[in-house]
């Protein structure tokens, strides 16, 4: 729910993908390519 208002400009298929690696940390640090 925190991360709502980061991901309100992004579709949720993108929110999840660039939310769940960094909740897990088991994944990379993802790269800004939305930003």
């Amino acid at each position: 729910r925190e991360a709502a208002a980061t991901t309100a400009g992004m579709p949720s298929c993108v929110a999840r993908q660039v939310t769940r690696p960094i909740r897990n940390r088991e994944a990379p640090d993802p790269e800004p390519d939305l930003a």
